[in-house]
């Protein structure tokens, strides 16, 4: 039970990662 809620935590925070070098990147394509 543990691993797997270190598993969901370590998806959510890769998911979090993800999603603000996409903003990140669609701002500088922006610019």
């Amino acid at each position: 039970m543990y691993t797997v809620g270190l598993c969901i935590l370590f998806f959510t925070e890769f998911g979090v990662i993800i999603h603000l070098y996409g903003k990140f990147r669609n701002f500088a394509f922006l610019e």
